[in-house]
């Protein structure tokens, strides 16, 4: 029977989407069933149908799932492109700070640098000046 079946199968336009061990098994079975050749071919070409139209809306599942896919990557990189940029603009800001950092050090310097210096010109002025004049610059830096 089984060597029957195959005759019939390959004669015809159906390919198996079953392996030869499902088939056997199937047969197996359903042996009662099937009392005739081309009533198992019968069922087997429905049962194939039946994985063909499987197979396609896996098929059509998988494409919905690429185009997704592909969808998700576009929406990604303008994201990826900002992301970018923020890196960027700290990086920036980073550099920015770290220059007005130097700037801030250099004027606090400088400020120390005139106080010192108007000190030892008041210490001089003390020095060789009367002591009218020297209260007058005094005062005079007081105000």
């Amino acid at each position: 029977m089984l060597k029957n079946i195959v005759k019939s199968l390959q004669n015809s336009e159906v390919v198996l989407l079953i392996s030869p061990v499902e088939l056997i098994t199937y047969l197996f079975l359903n042996r009662d069933k099937y009392q005739t050749d081309e009533s198992l071919i019968d069922d087997l070409k429905e049962k194939n149908k039946d994985y063909s139209n499987k197979i396609k809306d896996l098929e059509k599942n998988l494409s919905l799932l690429e185009k997704e896919t592909s969808n998700l990557k576009q929406s990604i990189q303008p994201s990826q492109l900002l992301i970018d940029n923020l890196e960027k603009d700290k990086m920036d800001y980073s550099q920015r700070v770290e220059q007005l950092t130097k700037e801030l050090i250099s004027i606090k310097t400088v400020l120390k640098n005139k106080d010192e210096l108007l000190e030892k010109g008041l210490d001089q002025a003390r020095a060789s000046c009367s002591s009218d004049l020297y209260q007058r610059i005094e005062d005079f830096f007081k105000v």
